[in-house]
This record gives structure tokens, C-alpha cells and sequence, in this order.
């Protein structure tokens, strides 16, 4: 993982003299103000990627189109199920205990960040104790590495893709960068997932050969980065007799706004295929999840069934767990990057998380982690920008505690509660 800057984290005391922690506003303080140049710009495109399935007669109505993606998802992940390697772990996941002290977490992320520690590239499935007799967790690297894979495809095998369609994610990509150039990503600058690495938090910097000669070296330039938060409905921070409210990243100007809504539109196809995915591997939470997400629905345009959908705009992302869920979350990656493998320390684990890879996990009580990923060069075709966008889907706890009894559209019918009557 890269070195914190500790000059922008921590100041001196004027009246003890002594280090603490810097607040947002001192920190935002030390930096280089942003500018116009600084913006994500919009994408070079004429139109998005299609990503639904079939072309033809066969599927002409948007309704069949959806109506195969779902199947397709739910064929998808049965053989995920059926066929993907399964392990065992020698401890239950009940017994796990996340706020492990930072030393044997960093001990632990230390390991696994080698390049030496073996990768794994294949899709997988991890039980714990009280589970069924599946693979002892200690040959979970035993022919998936890398570079087994890289023999397998020398070697003629079929390798079958369990995650999104590269179609999925060009669209993605494209809907993603479109809403950050018409709502500029923002960096919560105290925020322990995304430490401060560089002089400059608030933008990534990337090297592009467009306008340069052949025997020229590439300009530097740099974008903003930060996350958004698409909540329904969540509780304001230790906030919890106040009620749900819809989180910030759903307002802001009428641009703003719209840009919101019509990435929820864009992206629709994308979520019911992970949606149906999710309903096969976790059928009772999908049930939970969907009862809450009907009741408190803010975005008509979301199909669902997640109450929060987290995008992480080109940060590093360093060792946590994000407290406060429900139940499992959903994770996926897109972009044009090196590196940005996906490390779980308490299960001694290192993925290949490539573009398109999904990963299912409670989050929530299991420590991971991204390593250091790097922009690729910005080549004169290219119609996006490079660098890492990871996407999490998930359910707050209090969120799902409130949402689970009451009836359909009642968030938005009642104000959460707060009203009297029903719109």
C-alpha cells in the first residue's frame, strides 16, 4: 500500500503544542486550490455501448431483452454455484472479529501485498466451519494462480466468464464518467478507506499522448476524483431518532440532478443483471433486501434491490470494513488501470479483480482491501479517461430495520414517516 502524507493528516496544536489529527477544513487548506482543468471532462462518444442482449427479431421489445438478461443472470450464477471451486474455512464468519488492532491487520495486508504472494484468478466460493465438507481453505491457490490460468488458455481450455460482460462495462464506464463530468466527484478528506497518499488528494493524475508528436513524452495531466454515496434512504450520522433521509449525492442542482436520474436510467440493464446474480447466491437476503428497497425507493428509475449503490472515482482504497450493513454487499471494478488486486486478510486471500469481476461478501465484518492501482496512458482513441471506478452495492442496517415492515413507496408517500398522510 502507498505511504500516508502525514503532513496533510496531521498539525501541531497552537495551544499544546502537540500532533493531532487535522480537521477537513485545515487539511482542504493545505491544498492547491482545483480548477477548470481540473474537471472530469465528457466523454469522447457519440452514442453508449449497448449492453442488452440480442440485436435481432427474436428480442425486438425491451421487455424480452430484460426479461432474457434476467435469465441469463440467473443461469450465470447457478453454475457459479455448481461449478466454482468451494472452500472451507476453519473458522465461522460469526466468529470473525473486524476491528482487529492495526498491527496484525497491517502485518496481515503487509503479506498479501507482495508481489510474491500468489494471486488468485479464478472464481471461488468460501463456507465457513459450520458449512459442508468442501476444499481445505489452504489449497485455495492451487491451480488458479495466474499463471495457471495463462496455461490453461495456452493449453486450449474454456474459460467461462462469471461476472460482467465487457460490453457491461464499456457501458458502465461511459454512464459513470458522464455523471462525474456533470456532478464533479468529491473527496471526503478524513475518510480512513481513502487515506491521503499524495500532494494533492482531490485529483489523479495520468499521462496522455493526445496532442503530442511521435518522439514526444507524454503530458502529465490530472482529473478530480472522490466518492458518491446514491443512498434511498439512510440515517444521518449517529443520527438514528431523526429518521432516514435521502443522501446527498441524490441532490444538487437541476443539472446535477438529472445527471443523477439519468444514470440510474443508463445503468438500469447493468443492476437487474447483478440484481438477478445476487437473488441465486443470497435468496433470503434478496427477499429482505427487495421488501426494504420497495418501501423506501426514492429514484424511480432504479430497479433495485439495493437501498445504496457506492462509487469510489479513482481513489486508492486501503484496509477496511464497512460497518453499518445490513447483510452482504456487492463489489465490481471498471476503468483502465494496472494492478487494483482485491485483498481479504482474515481469509489470507488475493484476487485477480479485473474489469468486469464481481464479488459478493458481508462486507461488513470482513476487512478488505484494493492494492495500489495505476492509470494506464491516455492513447490518441481512447474515449474515456483512464484510471479505477469501483462500484458497491449495499443495504444499511437502520435502513433495513425501518423499511422492512412498511408497505410499498412508503418513503416516499410519507417523507419517511414524518407526514401524517399518504401523497
Amino acid at each position: 500500500m502507498e505511504k500516508i502524507n502525514e503532513d496533510l493528516l496531521f498539525v501541531t496544536d497552537e495551544k499544546t503544542g502537540k500532533k493531532r489529527k487535522a480537521t477537513q477544513a485545515e487539511i482542504r487548506a493545505k491544498l492547491p486550490e482545483l480548477t477548470e482543468k481540473d474537471k472530469v471532462p465528457i466523454p469522447k462518444i457519440q452514442r453508449l455501448t449497448r449492453s442488452l442482449p440480442g440485436t435481432g427479431k427474436r428480442l425486438r421489445s425491451e421487455t424480452k431483452q430484460l426479461n432474457e438478461l434476467t435469465k441469463r443472470a440467473h443461469c450465470n450464477a447457478e453454475n457459479f454455484l455448481k461449478y466454482a471451486d468451494k472452500f472451507k474455512l476453519p473458522f465461522s464468519i460469526d466468529d470473525l472479529t473486524p476491528k482487529l488492532d492495526c498491527k496484525s491487520l497491517q502485518d496481515q495486508v503487509d503479506v498479501l501485498v507482495s508481489d510474491d504472494y500468489p494471486v488468485q484468478a479464478l472464481s471461488a466460493q468460501f463456507y465457513d466451519k459450520d458449512d459442508k465438507p468442501y476444499q481445505d481453505w489452504e489449497k485455495q491457490f492451487e491451480g488458479r494462480t495466474e499463471a495457471d490460468v495463462e496455461k490453461l488458455r495456452r493449453e486450449g481450455t474454456c474459460l467461462v466468464n462469471d461476472g460482467l460482460t465487457d460490453d457491461q462495462v464499456k457501458r458502465y464506464h461511459e454512464t459513470v464518467q458522464l455523471l462525474a463530468s456533470k456532478k464533479q466527484p468529491v473527496v471526503k478528506l478524513n475518510d480512513k478507506r481513502h487515506l491521503l497518499t499524495s500532494d494533492n488528494p482531490r485529483v489523479m493524475r495520468y499521462e496522455t499522448d493526445v496532442g503530442t508528436e511521435e518522439d514526444q513524452d507524454p503530458i502529465l495531466k490530472q482529473e478530480r476524483c472522490g466518492v458518491y454515496h446514491l443512498v434511498h434512504a439512510w440515517i444521518q450520522q449517529a443520527k438514528i431518532k431523526d429518521g432516514l433521509y435521502i443522501s446527498d449525492g441524490l441532490t444538487g442542482s437541476g443539472v446535477q440532478v438529472t445527471a443523477v436520474h439519468n444514470h440510474y436510467t443508463r445503468t438500469a440493464d447493468i443492476f437487474i443483471y447483478i440484481s438477478a446474480m445476487f437473488e441465486k447466491i443470497y435468496p433470503e437476503t434478496y427477499s429482505k433486501y427487495k421488501k426494504a428497497f420497495k418501501a423506501g425507493k426514492w429514484v424511480e428509475e432504479d430497479p433495485g434491490v439495493f437501498l445504496g449503490r457506492a462509487i469510489v472515482y479513482k481513489l486508492q482504497i486501503f484496509p477496511h470494513f464497512d460497518d453499518g450493513d445490513e447483510g452482504p454487499a456487492v463489489s465490481f471494478p471498471c476503468g483502465y488501470y494496472e494492478g487494483g488486486k482485491m485483498i481479504v486478510p482474515q481469509l489470507k486471500a488475493k484476487f485477480l479483480y479485473n474489469p468486469g469481476a464481481v464479488c459478493m461478501f458481508e462486507a461488513y465484518r470482513i476487512y478488505h482491501a484494493i492494492t495500489r492501482w495505476t492509470p494506464m496512458i491516455m492513447e490518441e482513441d481512447d474515449t474515456l479517461t483512464p484510471g479505477r471506478i469501483g462500484t458497491v452495492l449495499f443495504c444499511p442496517k437502520h435502513s433495513v430495520d425501518i423499511l422492512k415492515d412498511q408497505e410499498p413507496d412508503w418513503g416516499r408517500r410519507t417523507d419517511f414517516g414524518r407526514e401524517l398522510y399518504y401523497v
